[in-house]
């Protein structure tokens, strides 16, 4: 399943044309049809409140449905998505919970900004590698 790039050089040109080589689409044991490939999957991540981002929303749909993929939406749960997301079939949602509230401090002490930033940040990656 692996896939090769070739490249050509045009005689009447410097222009380089790349191919791309698919492998060919495997057969059923049987031999009746071939079976599908699989499906590609993208993540779309959203470090905010996925519902109150018609943008991102628009994004996941048209990424399932143009470009048929597999999409995950990983957000921050709270509002809820418009109806056309979390009824399409190639759209899963996997909500995570956002920072606590401390790591949001406006404090004019520097050196307690920064170590909540960087508690921010570290949260932020925890959840998503474990969502």
């Amino acid at each position: 399943s692996s896939r090769l790039v070739s490249s050509r050089r045009s005689s009447s040109s410097s222009a380089r044309v790349d191919v791309l080589h698919m492998p060919r689409v495997a057969r059923r044991r049987d031999g009746d049809a071939p079976e599908p490939p699989p499906r590609r999957r993208v993540q779309v991540v959203v470090l905010g409140d996925f519902g109150r981002s018609p943008r991102m929303q628009y994004h996941a749909i048209s990424l399932a449905s143009s470009a048929n993929l597999s999409v995950d939406v990983v957000a921050y749960a709270g509002t809820a998505a418009r109806i056309e997301v979390t009824s399409h079939p190639n759209v899963t949602m996997r909500l995570i919970a956002p920072p606590p509230a401390w790591t949001r401090t406006r404090s004019r002490l520097v050196p307690l900004r920064v170590v909540a930033l960087a508690m921010r940040v570290a949260f932020q990656v925890r959840s998503i590698h474990w969502s």
